[in-house]
Order: structure tokens, then C-alpha cells, then sequence
């Protein structure tokens, strides 16, 4: 089947700490009035902030995974 809405799942892989990431995401949130939404220590969701009606407006969620890290 079709998938009728756009849907994409995409993993970066970076040096940063799970903290720095979520520093950065936060300042986007806070700082600049372009985006908002929320970050939790493994998680995060954001999409645009826009003073309309858009059913197509897209949503980012993520999640933060150490693959380094040792039990």
C-alpha cells in the first residue's frame, strides 16, 4: 500500500553529547521565535510556529540515543 502522507525516519549520527544537542534544540525553541515545542533529556518535538491554519505543516520528533554509552 501507498503511503498517502509524506513520512520519513532519518538518523544523524554526531560527536556532540546528548546535553549539547539538547542545549542547541532548546536555544532554536527559546531563543528564536521560529519554532516551538518541547526537549526532554532523551527526547525532543518541535514544528514551525506560524499564526495560521496548516494541516500540512510538518512535525519533528526525535529522540536521543548514546550508542557509546556502557552499561
Amino acid at each position: 500500500m501507498k503511503n498517502i502522507l509524506p513520512y520519513e525516519n532519518i538518523v544523524y549520527e554526531t560527536h556532540l553529547s546528548e546535553n549539547d544537542i539538547q542545549n542547541r534544540i532548546n536555544d532554536i525553541i527559546r531563543i528564536q521565535n521560529t519554532y516551538k515545542g518541547y526537549s526532554t533529556s532523551n527526547a525532543f518535538e518541535i514544528k514551525r510556529n506560524i499564526n495560521y491554519q496548516n494541516s500540512f505543516s510538518p512535525k519533528i520528533k526525535g529522540e536521543f540515543h548514546n550508542e557509546w554509552a556502557r552499561p
